[in-house]
C-alpha cells in the first residue's frame, strides 16, 4: 500500500482522500486474503487509474469466487451490531461507486470507483 500512497501523492490527491482509497483497497485485499485464499497464498493484482473525479480500481485474484457470484448487496443488520471483522463490505460499498464483480475461468475481478479530491482542487463525486 505504500506504493499506492506514493502514487496518489504524486498525482496530487488530497491526503484524506488518498487514505480513503487506501482503506477501501485494504478492505478488498483483506477479503481476498481471508476468503479467496483461506489457509493458502495466491496472487492479487491491483490497478488504479485516475480521472478528474475518481480513482478507478481493479483487483484480480485466482482464489475462490464470492458466494452466490456477487458481493453482498446490503447489510443484514446495522453495521454497529456486527461482530469484529464484519464491516468490510459496508466500508467498501459506503466509500465507492460503480462496484462490479465478475468470476470466470477461475479468475475473479472486482472493479470500483472511489470519488477523489485533488490538493487545492474541488471535491468530485464519481
Amino acid at each position: 500500500m505504500l506504493a499506492l500512497r506514493d502514487f496518489l501523492a504524486q498525482k496530487g490527491i488530497d491526503p484524506e482522500t488518498a487514505g480513503t482509497v487506501e482503506l477501501v483497497l485494504a478492505e478488498v485485499c483483506n477479503n481476498v486474503t481471508e476468503h479467496a485464499y483461506p489457509g493458502a497464498v495466491g496472487p492479487v493484482a491491483l490497478t488504479v487509474l485516475l480521472d478528474p473525479e475518481a480513482a478507478h480500481c481493479t483487483v484480480r485474484d485466482s482464489g475462490a469466487a464470492l458466494p452466490e457470484g456477487t458481493p453482498p448487496e446490503t447489510m443484514p443488520e446495522p453495521p454497529w451490531n456486527l461482530p469484529e471483522g464484519g464491516f468490510g463490505w459496508y466500508i467498501i460499498r459506503s466509500l465507492s461507486t460503480r462496484l462490479e464483480y465478475r468470476s470466470a475461468r477461475g479468475r475473479n475481478r472486482l472493479r470500483l470507483a472511489i470519488p477523489i479530491d485533488r490538493v487545492g482542487g474541488r471535491a468530485g463525486r464519481a
